[in-house]
């Protein structure tokens, strides 16, 4: 075997070679398949920020440091409604709910512990 330069090696393989056609499949036809173009999604998916874990939805600024919020309400999965929360309260929320409006973090349920109506967090929260 003789070693070639990289310039010259490459230039052979790309002369035996050539693209392959662009064509389109339903989406079950796509296993190992590579796209000709970029795509977008028509809308985001999810539609709106969401918990990933069952926990209290809180505005992280309100939890610094060791606090005990009010529980404001309860952001089940598959509503669409986003509850308004004050900075000073706290929303339980299940995984896949909607964020609640002026809450931007979710403390998991195991971090948090809910006692006479409040819920207390040992922050910071990020």
């Amino acid at each position: 075997m003789t070693d070639i330069p990289f310039d010259l090696a490459l230039e052979r393989i790309l002369g035996h070679v050539k693209p392959l056609g662009v064509e389109t499949v339903s989406t079950q036809e796509t296993t190992g398949r590579v796209l000709a173009e970029e795509i977008a999604a028509p809308f985001d998916m999810p539609a709106a920020d969401n918990s990933a874990m069952d926990g209290f939805a809180v505005w992280s600024g309100a939890c610094q440091g060791s606090v005990r919020l009010k529980i404001a309400g309860y952001q089940p999965a598959g509503t669409s409604t986003r509850l308004p929360v004050p900075s000073d309260s706290a929303v339980r929320i299940m995984t896949g709910a909607p964020l609640p409006g002026g809450t931007d973090a979710v403390v998991p349920l195991e971090d948090a512990r809910e006692e006479d109506g409040r819920v207390g967090i040992q922050g910071p929260v990020r």
